[in-house]
């Protein structure tokens, strides 16, 4: 068991970093996607606000969840 528990920790630090950051670039592109709509009056503004609103909110889930569970099994 070479590694053991460290290469196990080590692979899914690795992994929530690789995913945060596709899904950050796909949260870019549909934020870009909502303004061109916007620009090319397709869309309101609100629209847009709206998106920005929901892109934040899934954000910030991914951030409290994992404190949530820290709070509770600490």
């Amino acid at each position: 068991m070479a590694g053991g528990l460290d290469s196990g920790t080590g692979a899914v630090t690795n992994f929530k970093i690789w995913f945060y950051g596709v899904v950050g670039v796909g949260a870019s592109i549909y934020l870009l996607y909502k303004a061109a709509e916007c620009w090319g009056e397709r869309a309101s503004w609100t629209e847009f606000g709206k998106a920005v609103a929901w892109v934040a909110a899934a954000g910030g889930t991914a951030v409290l969840a994992p404190w949530a569970w820290n709070l509770f099994v600490n």
